[in-house]
């Protein structure tokens, strides 16, 4: 995948995330579908290995009701279908029963400047910022962070803003035991200390920077509700290809499948590639043959 970028470039969609849900709701609403926004799958009911419906609640009214239809398809972590599924499956309780590691979170900052990056020496959209010794002994051993600069390009984010991120790796553990006053802290202590990082290769950045919204391991949980706020599914083993082979065979007789990069791997190309794999095999190529 990488080389692929490196040689031929990457695909951007202008607006980004938010025009390709547009897109995606028109398609699905002409098609004569309904979204249900604002609700929360809590549960499930099965018989014979095959889902019969979803619980759902509303968020904003906590009114609750049950969804059913021929298939499912799951964007989320098989770890949260597990809990649902494997209660009501009597001597079947490996149904769903992934033993594998969870891949590590990650810290996103979207940081908002009145004056593009450009000016102040960065030269790419992609920027890897290595550490040095030194400056990993002052942000918890963090080897590099990624610095992304959307004004690169024609990206159609903002009409007078120049949008940038901030990316790293990072542990779980590191936020979810603190109190909301240490979270906080923490979050302005090591934003000093990313743009003091910054600073040092694009002197002055931080000056321009007007705005930022910094997400945590703890965010990624609480929109997706990945086990540990994990970002990239589970971890990149030597048993990724038996345990995708696990989930086909777990799902082969069953009425549901796994999208996202839970299924294939991390990344947009290979969680694209699992949506498009979990469509084929739930409703068949003849489906979209038209």
């Amino acid at each position: 995948g990488n080389s692929y970028y490196l040689s031929e470039g990457q695909c951007f969609i202008k607006g980004s995330s938010h025009v390709l849900i547009d897109y995606l709701r028109k398609c699905i609403e002409e098609a004569g579908g309904t979204i249900l926004r604002g609700h929360f799958v809590e549960g499930a009911k099965l018989e014979n290995d095959q889902i019969k419906y979803l619980d759902v609640y509303k968020k904003s009214t906590g009114e609750r009701t049950k969804v059913s239809g021929n298939h499912y398809i799951f964007n989320n972590s098989p770890e949260v279908v597990k809990r649902w599924i494997n209660d009501q499956s009597p001597g079947k309780e490996n149904l769903i029963d992934s033993k594998e590691k969870l891949s590590r979170s990650a810290c996103n900052i979207y940081l908002e400047f009145d004056r593009p990056p450009s000016e102040f020496g960065v030269k790419a959209y992609g920027n890897s910022i290595h550490l040095s010794g030194q400056e990993q002994s002052e942000f918890d051993g963090l080897e590099r962070i990624g610095f992304m600069d959307y004004s690169q390009f024609d990206s159609n984010l903002s009409p007078d803003k120049y949008l940038a991120a901030i990316l790293y790796l990072d542990e779980y553990s590191n936020w979810s035991n603190l109190s909301k006053e240490s979270y906080d802290e923490k979050k302005e202590k090591n934003l000093v200390q990313l743009f003091k990082f910054l600073d040092k290769r694009f002197p002055g950045l931080s000056t321009a920077c007007s705005r930022i919204d910094y997400g945590t391991p703890l965010t990624v949980e609480r929109f997706t509700h990945n086990p540990e706020g994990a970002a990239y599914g589970y971890c990149a083993t030597l048993g990724e290809h038996d345990r995708r082979s696990e989930l086909i065979k777990i799902t082969r007789e069953s009425n549901f499948r796994f999208a996202s990069a839970w299924n294939f791997g991390g990344g947009f190309t290979l969680s694209s590639c699992a949506g498009i794999k979990a469509a084929l095999d739930e409703l068949g190529e003849d489906y979209f043959a038209d």
